[in-house]
């Protein structure tokens, strides 16, 4: 279902491994967060909010990252729950100068 070119099929999947909440899913999630569809990078983020596990710190950064390049406020919203759980106090100062862009549109 994640090859599909059926966006819905592409959401019910990640839904699914989100549900999953395994923490070895994290590295399929996170591709999806550079999805060309809104509705899917927003998924991928929900996923990714439930099978966070510090563990997988490595994507901390580049989550942050995603922040900064997006002003839609659900994912940001997902992203920064899946930060309370990967982030490290080295992170923090790259969230805080990335929170320029968290204002809605």
């Amino acid at each position: 279902m994640l090859v599909s070119q059926q966006e819905s099929d592409i959401i019910l999947a990640l839904e699914i491994l989100g549900l999953e909440e395994n923490p070895e899913n994290m590295p399929t999630l996170f591709s999806f967060l550079k999805h060309p569809s809104l509705s899917v990078n927003r998924m991928a983020a929900k996923a990714i909010a439930l099978t966070a596990h510090p563990d997988y710190k490595d994507y901390a950064e580049p989550i942050i990252l995603r922040l900064s390049t997006t002003r839609d406020s659900d994912l940001h919203i997902s992203c920064l729950q899946a930060l309370e759980k990967l982030a490290t106090v080295v992170n923090v100062r790259n969230l805080i100068l990335a929170a320029e862009h968290f204002r809605p549109t």
